[in-house]
């Protein structure tokens, strides 16, 4: 488990207009011999789609995906970076999204900028 940035209540506390989706995804593809689940939450300003937090849970390591969702909020990227950042890809190991591109889309299409 890790959280980083602002949860949705502190986010609202702080005065942003914050809104937050949770999704689970698999950090690697179903075709693979093995995954495992990964529970995300992303918080986000509903004004300028500033991500603001996220929190994470698996039984996989998923700090590294934390490290880019912290340089996300340093940075000030929006969730449309987050969900359409170009991830390595091969095509017998992976998928074109990383679970972490289909957070940010999740949020997207929470949002409406899909």
């Amino acid at each position: 488990m890790a959280s980083l940035g602002l949860t949705y209540e502190r986010a609202k506390a702080a005065g942003f207009d914050a809104d937050v989706v949770t999704i689970e995804d698999n950090y690697r593809p179903e075709f693979m011999p093995t995954t495992t689940p990964v529970l995300m939450t992303l918080i986000w300003d509903k004004d300028t789609q500033r991500i603001l937090g996220a929190q994470m849970m698996s039984k996989h390591d998923i700090s590294e995906t934390l490290s880019l969702i912290s340089l996300c909020i340093q940075n000030q990227n929006t969730i449309e970076f987050l969900g359409m950042y170009d991830t390595m890809f091969q095509p017998n190991f992976d998928r074109p999204f990383n679970y972490v591109n289909i957070l940010g889309q999740a949020a997207m299409a929470k949002a409406g900028t899909e």
